[in-house]
């Protein structure tokens, strides 16, 4: 069971670090920016999470908001839509990046960027990091499980099969037996 939980992980770790490779060429030609906008009516509350890649570095970002009974959310409703969830991908030119840490994650409350509850405060959530260090961090599962079967296989092989086989030839045997 371990042995299944390890190479399905590999597996996973293998998905992700194609992803980051794909990210990480997208990064050169493009800035992708995405945005899922969500709006629940029964709880007043709004929800952005935005994910950039740009030059090799990747945002994460997730800001909830909750309004006042008092708050006029009609621009927000317009903006979400009639199915309170929306999803705008904005492309930029790429650029050349900027000296983000290798990775960095926070948590604080700041003013809301909506328009409601403007006296209150907003929960953000960020994660930022380099791709690089993702790739690498998704990479040591997946090699640690190609040396693990590649041993397995060296020592599963049967001596016989091991370098050339010796054969006695008459020649090389003494006259006396």
């Amino acid at each position: 069971m371990l042995r299944r939980a390890f190479a399905i992980g590999a597996l996973v770790s293998t998905i992700g670090l194609a992803a980051m490779a794909i990210c990480l060429i997208r990064g050169h030609f493009a800035y992708d920016d995405f945005h899922l906008l969500r709006w629940n009516p029964s709880t007043l509350t709004y929800t952005e999470m935005r994910f950039d890649s740009e030059a090799g570095e990747i945002l994460a970002h997730l800001e909830t908001t909750t309004a006042l009974s008092s708050d006029n959310t009609a621009a927000i409703q317009a903006n979400v839509g009639p199915s309170d969830v929306r999803l705008v991908h904005s492309v930029w030119p790429p650029t050349t990046g900027s000296d983000w840490p290798v990775l960095w994650a926070d948590h604080y409350r700041c003013t809301p960027s909506v328009g409601i509850n403007v006296n209150g405060l907003s929960n953000c959530w960020t994660l930022e990091f380099r791709c690089d260090t993702a790739a690498a961090f998704l990479a040591l599962l997946p090699a640690c499980w190609a040396v693990k079967r590649i041993r397995r296989l060296m020592r599963g092989r049967q001596p016989a099969a091991r370098g050339f086989p010796v054969i006695e030839s008459p020649i090389d045997t003494p006259a006396g037996e």
